[in-house]
């Protein structure tokens, strides 16, 4: 079943200037007094798609050991998302940064802060396709406007908002920007991909910063290691592993967290995490274990106690058919009248070969793909000819004052455009 979606109503941006403003309770709880109309957000996709063996060494033989960021892969191993789409993904657990602003120990916080890393892993299982890669300044917004979240059990899930950008694209890289009225999450994704010969592996670079607004904290941590594995013999299956270190900027704690590889015959130590928080002094406060596709649990050192605070969302039915997509992943390309009118036309809800494709098109779909990565290649010529520099709309490259390093910054200027709808200077890019 295809359902209408919920609205997606822009920020009503009356006498404020165009400068960044960061989102209050004040302006949410204003535009959902403000809704006149209310849509369901859909709960399947269009097309149902029984699931296929990719014949994947046909294709990746000429591969091995190259980025396959340059790599024109066939259609048939995509999922209709953008990877703009898979990175918002991300926040389909943001109840557990309300969770972690509501709690006094700074300690504490940094353990709910690691949890809602861990979740962000919980969307990649059995996703064995790979998102749309984004065309140079191709956009995704997203409004998350119900307090309830996803969860139907969890209680408050927050409202915020997520605006992307593909920034560059060789390197790929996507900067993001997300806030609401008790946290930021900003940063940018810079996967590197490459073929092994029998596994894909996608490394991450890029840091993603998360704010608390309450205790002016900020908090930065990178991504672990993605692999799909077997792809030429046996099942496939997803698997992230490595470490990923969470750091309290303001009070020096920190987190590490353990992706277990997994091992062995029987998969031992399969989707197992464990993370220990310490203090700036080094002691251990608070633990995490358990299974990034399943639960967490937070065991507290001191008081011996153990207390289960994050678990999955339960998939949709007929999800084996969509793609192992979340409920939450289902409603990111839905497009409804409203958003048409509104949304600006580098939004990846407008891509013509993502809609084919998702429509189950896919002979339409692989030629408009081939249309729109040579539209992009004569822009990238035409520029280089002209002597131009490719400008991102959104983002700009400063300094971050924690990291002291260059990274992709949100300009804070998105919203307000988008509820004038002056988009005269964006490109064409599809």
């Amino acid at each position: 079943g295809r359902e209408a979606a919920a609205a997606n109503e822009s920020e009503r941006g009356e006498g404020v200037s165009m400068q960044h403003r960061s989102l209050s309770a004040l302006d949410l709880a204003s535009e959902a007094a403000r809704r006149s109309v209310s849509y369901e957000r859909r709960r399947a996709l269009p097309v149902l798609v029984k699931p296929r063996k990719l014949n994947v060494w046909s294709f990746m033989k000429e591969s091995i050991g190259k980025d396959l960021s340059r790599v024109s892969t066939p259609i048939t191993f995509n999922e209709p998302l953008s990877m703009l789409q898979r990175f918002c993904e991300d926040l389909e657990y943001a109840q557990l940064l309300v969770k972690a602003e509501s709690v006094q120990d700074s300690c504490l916080r940094t353990a709910f802060i690691a949890c809602f890393v861990i979740s962000q892993y919980s969307s990649s299982a059995n996703r064995q396709c790979k998102p749309f890669n984004p065309l140079l300044g191709e956009t995704f917004d997203f409004k998350q406007e119900e307090e309830g979240g996803w969860g139907e059990e969890e209680g408050k899930g927050g409202r915020w908002r997520w605006v992307s950008e593909q920034v560059s694209h060789h390197p790929p890289i996507s900067a993001c920007y997300a806030d609401s009225p008790i946290f930021e999450y900003f940063g940018q994704y810079e996967p590197k991909n490459k073929f092994t010969g029998k596994d894909m592996e996608v490394t991450p670079r890029g840091t993603l910063h998360i704010k608390l607004k309450k205790w002016n904290e900020e908090y930065t941590f990178t991504k672990a290691t993605s692999s799909l594995h077997n792809l030429i013999v046996g099942k496939m299956y997803v698997d992230n592993h490595g470490t990923v270190y969470v750091k309290n900027h303001c009070s020096g704690e920190q987190a590490k967290i353990t992706l277990m590889k997994k091992g062995g015959w029987f998969g031992d130590r399969a989707h197992e995490v464990q993370a220990s928080i310490t203090t700036a002094g080094g002691e251990e406060r608070y633990k995490l274990h358990g299974k990034w596709t399943e639960e967490v649990v937070l065991e507290d050192v001191q008081a011996q106690t153990r207390e289960v605070v994050w678990t999955r969302h339960e998939l949709p039915p007929n999800h084996v058919e969509m793609y192992h997509f979340s409920r939450f992943g289902i409603t990111l390309n839905e497009i409804t009248e409203e958003m048409r009118d509104s949304l600006p036309p580098t939004d990846c809800r407008f891509r013509p070969d993502q809609r084919l494709y998702e429509n189950g098109e896919v002979k339409a779909a692989a030629k408009e793909k081939l249309r729109l990565e040579d539209k992009q290649r004569k822009a990238r010529k035409q520029r280089e000819s002209a002597g131009e520099k490719w400008t991102p709309r959104w983002f700009e490259l400063k300094e971050n004052s924690t990291t002291c390093k260059e990274e992709w910054t949100y300009k804070g200027t998105y919203w307000n455009v988008r509820e004038t709808r002056q988009y005269e200077d964006l490109p064409d890019i599809f």
